[in-house]
């Protein structure tokens, strides 16, 4: 009896896929080198951390990017100053008022509209108000006091309208004083003069218009006087001799000393 040897099955290309993926999956898993050694462990641990840390800081830089760079969109331009200033006084009504804003304005048709009122609520603008880049100039007309209100709205460079509101003060008119009928007479009636009883002590001297050397005139003039009365008398002294005794008083002088 013969025998017959077997002969392996022929293979199809699906017992090959099979053949490949059997072979596939019997192979190990590689695993990634991990360092070897203490020294390594640490330095691979470093490293990973330092990743990590890179990595948020990453992010937290991008984030403040994108904030920072999306701030600017949605910031709006906002009045930076008024004139007549808001919650001022003022003496007059001016002839215009002056809005500031932080950014140009738009100059389209009907972009920019304000109200300016008295107390009682009557407009007191003139026309429509000038925009030129950063300024609104609104005329003004009337004159008014009390409390004047102005209401603004513009569109701002950013495309979106902005409003606001504020009040001044317009100071009332002092009256201006006349003068009355009595502060006129009195101005023009001249006060009476006091007439003042002349005092005995207070009356000055009359001037004398003698000169001070009249009298060492007439002290000299005495004292020549006495001295020629002094030798007057000496020289008759001298010219008549002392009569004898016994002789008359009247009888006929002696004979000098030349007739003896």
């Amino acid at each position: 009896m013969t025998q017959r040897s077997r002969s392996a099955p022929p293979k199809t290309a699906l017992g090959a896929r099979r053949g490949v993926l059997e072979t596939t999956q019997k192979r190990p898993a590689v695993s990634s080198p991990e360092p070897a050694g203490s020294l390594g462990r640490v330095t691979y641990s470093i490293a990973r951390r330092l990743r990590i840390l890179l990595t948020a800081l990453t992010a937290v830089l991008l984030a403040a990017a994108a904030v920072f760079v999306a701030t600017p969109a949605h910031a709006h331009d906002e009045l930076i100053s008024t004139d007549p200033d808001a919650d001022s006084t003022v003496e007059v009504l001016p002839d215009q008022l002056t809005l500031t804003f932080s950014g140009v304005l738009s100059t389209e048709p009907g972009a920019t509209e304000v109200a300016v009122m008295d107390a009682d609520g009557a407009s007191l603008t003139d026309g429509e108000p000038e925009v030129v880049e950063t300024t609104v100039t609104q005329p003004l007309m009337d004159a008014a006091t009390g409390t004047i209100t102005v209401q603004w709205k513009v569109v701002s460079s950013d495309g979106h309208p902005i409003s606001g509101e504020y009040s001044f003060q317009v100071a009332e008119p002092q009256p201006t004083p006349t003068p009355t009928p009595t502060a006129t007479t009195t101005e023009s009636t001249p006060a009476p003069t006091q007439t003042v009883e002349p005092s005995p002590t207070e009356t000055p001297a009359p001037a004398s218009d003698v000169s001070p050397s009249v009298p060492w005139v007439i002290g000299g003039i005495i004292a020549i006087a006495i001295i020629a009365a002094v030798v007057y008398l000496v020289a008759t002294r001298r010219r008549t001799p002392p009569s004898e005794p016994g002789s008359p008083e009247s009888g006929p002088r002696s004979a000098g000393p030349a007739e003896r």
